[in-house]
This record gives structure tokens, C-alpha cells and sequence, in this order.
């Protein structure tokens, strides 16, 4: 194994039973995009809902710069309802971005996989809204 796939490993059998999960909690939200970082388990994550959807996957950069220009592009020149995959350490600022508030504390333990966070848009005011989907992340 490569130093580069340590850092980027394969999604688990959990992950991929939960992934389906993920599609099925969403099979009647209508997404219309998808937008996911280049690290394999956030990618296989996403496929099912893209297949599903038949919704193309784009990409996003996690990076603390990248990100306020992809929350700009979110709000400003995309609608729809959208499905965005992504990390411990970038969820928190990506929804406390969105919501122009800090919803989310802190990043998010290394441990959790089950996590949905969606965010509605209700004129200029932004809405959180927790859930979680598949197996439980718990005492794992």
C-alpha cells in the first residue's frame, strides 16, 4: 500500500451497505446535484445516489479558501435540491457557512459516518435539520 492510499482508503462493507442507505433515505428528494471531494470513500459514497438520480458527480475542494467560493456557488448559482458528501474536518464550516451561523460547534468525530445535515433555504434564511441514515456509526 502506497502512502497516498493510506490517506485515501477504500469505503468499508458498512460504508457501502450505508451508501445504499443514504440513496434510499434520498430516492424522493429529487436531487439535482451532486457535488462530492476526490477521496475514494467520499466518492463511492455518492454513487448509488447518482445512479439513482442519474445525476453527474462534480467536485469540490475541501480546502479552507475553496470552500467559501463553493458556499458562494451553492447559494448564488445553483438550486435545486443538492446533495454535497464530506468530512470530519470540513463539514461544520460548510453548514455553519451556508446558514451564515455556527450551527455545527466543531468538527465532527473521525468515527461518525451516519450523519445527515441538511440545510433548507426558506427565502434569505437558512434552516438545520440533523438526521441520521443506515447503520449506526455508535460505540464503533
Amino acid at each position: 500500500m502506497s502512502k497516498h492510499d493510506a490517506g485515501n482508503p477504500e469505503l468499508s462493507d458498512v460504508g457501502k451497505q450505508r451508501s445504499f442507505a443514504l440513496r434510499d433515505r434520498l430516492s424522493r428528494k429529487g436531487i439535482t446535484r451532486i457535488f462530492t471531494t476526490r477521496y475514494k470513500r467520499t466518492i463511492s459514497t455518492i454513487v448509488p445516489v447518482s445512479e439513482r438520480f442519474d445525476v453527474p458527480v462534480s467536485f469540490y475542494s475541501a480546502s479552507h479558501d475553496s470552500l467559501k467560493a463553493f458556499v458562494h456557488k451553492l447559494k448564488y448559482e445553483t438550486s435545486g435540491n443538492i446533495l454535497i458528501v464530506g468530512h470530519s474536518n470540513t463539514v461544520d464550516d460548510l453548514v455553519n457557512e451556508l446558514c451564515g451561523a455556527a450551527k455545527l460547534s466543531g468538527d465532527l468525530p473521525e468515527n461518525e459516518f451516519d450523519n445527515l445535515f441538511i440545510v433548507k433555504k426558506r427565502g434569505d434564511r437558512y434552516k438545520l435539520v440533523s438526521r441520521k441514515y443506515g447503520a449506526s456509526s455508535a460505540n464503533k
